[in-house]
């Protein structure tokens, strides 16, 4: 389950989003809300403490490899504008997940001991 909230970032596309939803309702029964904010993290309610520590951390760094690409692929100054502007709100998406994260990941600790 990790793997799937993993790769579903705050950036999927909406398209995605609905493919995802329709292939998990044919398996899950009863039928279960998400979260209109992140598909990613529908499923954490369902988990332990434990493996949402597990799954936070998998996805931080899971984010923190995407940051790490972005920064070596980022276009130069002389790129298209609209190109640019893209890269700029992925990668502002991306830090407001890693702080998020963090957090997560910090308060998760601190309730386990």
């Amino acid at each position: 389950m990790w793997q799937t909230i993993c790769l579903c970032p705050p950036t999927m596309p909406e398209s995605e989003r609905l493919r995802f939803l329709n292939l998990y309702g044919q398996f899950v029964h009863p039928p279960q809300e998400f979260n209109e904010v992140d598909l990613g993290l529908a499923f954490l309610s369902h988990l332990t403490p434990a493996e949402a520590l597990t799954v936070l951390q998998e996805r931080q760094n899971l984010i923190e490899r995407s940051q790490e690409w972005l920064s070596i692929h980022k276009q130069n100054d002389d790129g298209e504008l609209l190109n640019l502007l893209i890269q700029d709100h992925t990668y502002t998406l991306l830090e407001a997940e890693h702080s998020w994260l963090e957090g997560a990941v910090r308060r998760l600790r601190s309730a386990a001991t």
